[in-house]
């Protein structure tokens, strides 16, 4: 039996809706978690839903992650003589 495509919309009912969002946000973090594991990748997901409740993975530190990726920027830009830093 295939499975009909959802239609990307709001889901008015606040209780499907969340009934939806677990179920999504476990699939999520499943494959969040194969892909940090698999490829050696690191990966952060934040996902801020109902009223700010946070719901978040990271295969490390986040603020590492964050940190060694400005590094990284600036000292390319520092190596390459760019006078633009975004």
């Amino acid at each position: 039996m295939v499975r009909g495509k959802t239609e990307m919309k709001l889901i008015e009912n606040l209780t499907s809706r969340q009934v939806t969002f677990l179920k999504w946000r476990n699939d999520l973090l499943k494959k969040v978690f194969e892909l940090s594991v698999l490829c050696d990748a690191k990966v952060t997901v934040i996902v801020f839903y109902l009223r700010g409740r946070l719901c978040e993975f990271s295969s490390t530190r986040f603020w590492l992650i964050i940190v060694e990726q400005q590094q990284q920027h600036y000292s390319f830009l520092l190596t390459h003589g760019s006078s633009k830093i975004s």
